[in-house]
């Protein structure tokens, strides 16, 4: 064990179950605000590498007794990261508690992380703005548009790959058509993500876009491939 400055280190030996792997250390490091963190020092047989480099959240390089201490992020006091600014305006807040609500209302909630990130803002206010409508009433929209009835599925059979179509779910289908919303909403020019997604949304609303395409094209060719359905 040792310790430098504010920063206390105990280092313990795990013994892995098989008798010929590596030895591998853990630095179990306490920063001066009471949180505590586990690193790990990586060893090559049976030596532990004393001066390999040791991962943790906060600060910078240290040098510690018997270890190269290296630091992510951050400050190597906690405490001045839990206050820290998140930079999330109060629409943002607005928007995610709607589309949570919207996608439980579909059934949808694993795959609300999609649009927890602000690059995702769907720009609630931009919707109203082109649409005079509730954006909501948008969302649902653009989805229900969007949302396919039929998918094509990779089968091989016989050394050839086949294109078989598949009936999906109403979960499946809403979650295929979040993705191609957002797949399409990426392709648009223009660097700002809530600008870009509230177009793609509005446009899917009207029957239009790339991610109607993304349908359209998906149904044609479940359609050609009628013939490879009973690979199912």
């Amino acid at each position: 064990s040792g310790s430098k400055g504010d920063l206390s280190v105990n280092f313990s030996t795990i013994t892995p179950k098989k008798p010929n792997s590596a030895l591998r250390k853990v630095a179990r490091v306490r920063l001066t605000s009471g949180f505590e963190i586990t690193a790990y020092i990586p060893g090559i047989g049976h030596n532990s590498q004393e001066h390999s480099s040791v991962l943790v959240r906060g600060g910078r390089v240290k040098d510690l007794p018997g270890v190269r201490y290296h630091i992510v992020r951050g400050t190597l006091d906690a405490v001045g990261v839990k206050d820290r600014q998140q930079g999330r305006s109060n629409t943002y807040r607005i928007l995610r508690k709607a589309v949570f609500d919207e996608s439980r209302m579909y059934g949808l909630e694993e795959i609300f992380h999609i649009f927890r990130d602000p690059p995702y803002n769907m720009g609630h206010e931009k919707i109203q703005q082109k649409t005079e409508t509730n954006p909501l009433s948008v969302l649902r929209q653009a989805i229900r548009g969007v949302t396919p009835d039929i998918a094509v599925k990779a089968r091989r059979v016989g050394g050839s790959t086949h294109q078989v179509p598949i009936e999906i779910g109403s979960t499946q289908g809403k979650a295929l058509a979040i993705r191609w919303l957002l797949a399409a909403s990426r392709k648009r020019p223009g660097r700002n993500m809530a600008f870009k997604l509230s177009s793609e949304l509005v446009d899917a609303a009207k029957g239009s876009g790339d991610a109607i395409r993304k349908k359209e094209e998906t149904h044609k060719m479940a359609e050609a491939n009628r013939a490879f359905a009973h690979f199912r």
